[in-house]
């Protein structure tokens, strides 16, 4: 999910079902060839389960794809992630 949003950073969030290591992969929508990674969490119990990580690597104006890494493994949606 897409938290706040600023001129070169966006943040993102998920909620888990238990303890994870999260990160996001994302990417301008044309090019997912220069992909950048956001940092990465363990999710637990004390804050719900719940990731909040920055993507900084943006352009002004620019529409970027994200993906989301749980343990490593990008997890599959029936639609695109975008922001």
């Amino acid at each position: 999910m897409v938290g706040y949003s600023d001129y070169k950073e966006v943040a993102l969030w998920v909620q888990t079902k238990g303890s994870h290591y999260v990160k996001f992969k994302y990417y301008k929508s044309e090019n997912i060839k220069e992909a950048h990674w956001t940092k990465s969490v363990i999710t637990s119990q004390t804050n719900a389960f719940i990731a909040k990580l920055i993507a900084d690597s943006l352009e002004a104006g620019k529409h970027y794809n994200y993906e989301v890494y749980l343990d490593g493994k990008k997890i599959e949606l029936n639609r695109t992630l975008t922001f």
